[in-house]
């Protein structure tokens, strides 16, 4: 009898803590196809649609400030010596390209599920850090 209250104790603890940690507000299933062995997720929609608007600002946000730093590079290349105003050029719209691709790749994110969610922000941010790192060696190259 003692061994039994044990036991249900320990299950409502667990319960407890499996309540508290969300183990078990999401659902994982087999890929009812059955090919590739993927599991799949029910996400939390809200908080997923809550977690993608919170991206979008902060990737609006972070495209704003590459636009600045595109456009100090341009205003650079108007006050440079002919040679120099050829290359800032050049990498202005180098930069701007990418920039504009980071933009398209950020339209995605209405279209993107919660499975594909983790590899689109991983995407994203190697993307912009990639252009954020070139307006930065442009900066500095020229200065």
């Amino acid at each position: 009898m003692k061994a039994l209250l044990v036991l249900i104790v320990l299950l409502a603890v667990v319960a407890g803590v499996g309540f508290n940690q969300g183990w078990f507000g999401a659902e994982a299933k087999k890929d009812p196809i059955g090919k590739g062995g993927s599991v799949t997720v029910k996400v939390d929609g809200d908080k997923f649609e809550k977690d993608k608007a919170e991206f979008k600002a902060a990737a609006d946000a972070k495209l704003k400030d590459l636009d600045e730093e595109i456009d100090k590079l341009k205003d650079k290349a108007k006050k440079a010596s002919a040679d120099v105003k050829e290359k800032y050029s050049e990498e202005a719209a180098k930069l701007e390209v990418k920039k504009d691709a980071l933009k398209k790749d950020l339209e995605e994110l209405k279209t993107s599920t919660a499975e594909k969610w983790d590899d689109f922000k991983k995407r994203f941010g190697a993307a912009y850090d990639d252009v954020k790192k070139g307006a930065g060696d442009a900066a500095s190259r020229f200065k």
